[in-house]
């Protein structure tokens, strides 16, 4: 999940580009496939998107079902109420 802080952010073009991005949290479905490649990696620019995954737990959620409705719910309340 991309979340980008008031304000917006740069665009985005490459894992590189992601893990520069302060104003943007990560996170994915626990015990996926997505996290384990993250967690898992010996790329110092994965490892730094890993690290943010962690720093976040509240991020990362149980099904997809979830994370669509936090994206949903984060882009209402930031970017539509706001």
């Amino acid at each position: 999940m991309l979340k980008a802080s008031e304000g917006g952010s740069a665009p985005i073009s490459s894992v590189k580009d992601l893990s520069d991005q302060k104003n943007i949290s990560i996170g994915v479905i626990k015990g996926g496939v997505t996290e384990a490649f993250f967690l898992k990696s010996t790329d110092s620019t994965l490892k730094q998107i890993a690290d943010r995954m962690r720093a976040d737990p509240s991020l990362n959620v149980d099904t997809t079902a979830k994370g669509i409705a936090k994206v949903i719910y984060i882009i209402c309340v930031e970017f539509y109420l706001m």
